[in-house]
């Protein structure tokens, strides 16, 4: 298992030794919400002399990939080079790659919260953008946890699927210290693999500007105001118009939910992302050296094996003072039972067993009881697992 120190021993080693590179990139902020420590690493070396480039996806071992249209749409009007928002699963299976690749996430502050979409570039990796982790105005604040529900639709997640939690977040410093638009990208870690399973897609950069006026771009998003409410996948497609050297501009409204929802090239056999949105109406586009860090950091931080992983749970808020919720990490398909018990071991509460799928949230009204320190007890597969939570009137 690697350490927090081993993860930037490694990544600081793969920096210093390709010698056929010649140019510094954007340097990162790394947060590790376990132990509450930031640092501040280099960004990647890049070669300066491509134009172009881009690491592949994969669809994962669900297999079931997904056709989509290769044409750019009737003019559309109103200056918009995109089509409007339409449910995904009218078009589309929930289930298939890459539609299920595509995340709702949710960072948790103390106090509060923030919803974005996100994208799987890789087996535990997710792209969406810096202000969703750290906020405009806010840049010092960092989430304790993002939760990440892959092909949330419905009010619901897959049960074949489930959702994990990410405390682990690389943020480009040119968001993170200054705020720049174009560098408006951050990078999750998941704590195991998920990738081998569902897919990922691909992510690249390209300088050719024309690429991105002629070409079919694809986008999956969590829209939550103006008529929306973040609890379905919508989908659009089209191109773009120009690009100010900071954003490319479709003519479409940006919608809150949807930041970090990255948009997509495809010939229906590989499947590479390109950029996201961002706060503004526009979106950065991967820049060669982001590209070149986003690689490094994702090479020197391996995906563990599920298998290998212990049981996890997310048990929130806490503190509380009406209900409690308790989720764990990805697929589950176990028996689970809780108890409450006093700091005296006294027991207020025992449930029934029960059988539980990824996705599924245990839901515990705790209002009747009286303000203090608790331990909740979560028996799964005869495991045992202690949480403390706080009650408040």
């Amino acid at each position: 298992m690697y350490s927090i120190h081993n993860i930037l021993f490694v990544y600081w080693l793969a920096l210093c030794s390709n010698n056929a590179f010649s140019a510094q990139s954007d340097s990162i902020y790394y947060y590790d919400a376990v132990n509450k420590i930031e640092y501040h690493l280099p960004g990647a070396i890049e070669d300066t002399l491509k134009i172009n480039d881009a690491v592949e996806g994969y669809y994962g071992s669900m297999g079931n990939v997904s056709i989509f249209d290769l044409e750019l749409p009737l003019p559309l009007g109103n200056d918009s080079m995109f089509t409007g928002h339409e449910l995904a699963e009218n078009d589309f299976d929930m289930l298939s790659y890459p539609i299920r690749a595509v995340a709702r996430i949710n960072a948790y502050y103390d106090p509060g919260g923030y919803g974005c979409s996100a994208v799987l570039i890789d087996d535990n990796f997710l792209l969406t953008s810096g202000h969703c982790i750290l906020r405009e105005g806010k840049r010092d604040i960092w989430p304790d946890s993002v939760v990440i529900r892959f092909a949330f639709n419905d009010s619901a997640v897959p049960y074949s699927i489930g959702e994990g939690i990410s405390k682990e977040y690389f943020i480009f410093q040119k968001w993170a210290k200054w705020g720049g638009y174009d560098g408006d990208f951050a990078l999750l870690k998941l704590p195991y693999s998920i990738g081998n399973y569902i897919g990922w897609l691909g992510y690249g950069f390209s300088e050719i500007d024309t690429f991105y006026y002629n070409s079919v771009f694809h986008r999956f998003s969590y829209p939550g105001t103006y008529g929306f409410d973040f609890i379905d996948m919508y989908y659009s497609y089209g191109t773009f118009k120009s690009y100010n050297g900071i954003l490319l501009a479709s003519g479409n409204r940006k919608i809150p939910g949807e930041s970090g929802s990255g948009f997509f090239e495809t010939d229906n056999e590989r499947f590479t992302v390109y950029g996201g949105l961002t706060l503004q109406d526009g979106a950065p586009k991967i820049s060669r050296d982001q590209f070149y860090t986003i690689q490094e950091i994702i090479n020197a931080n391996p995906a563990e094996p599920y298998a290998e992983k212990e049981i996890e749970l997310f048990v929130y808020p806490n503190p509380t003072s009406d209900y409690l919720y308790i989720r764990p990490l990805f697929k589950f398909n176990k028996i689970i039972s809780l108890n409450i018990q006093t700091v005296t071991g006294q027991e207020i509460y025992l449930s029934e067993e029960e059988k539980i799928y990824g996705g599924d949230k245990i839901i515990l009204n705790v209002s009747g009881l009286n303000a203090g320190l608790y331990f909740l007890k979560t028996i799964i597969d005869n495991n045992s697992y202690l949480n403390q939570v706080i009650i408040t009137n």
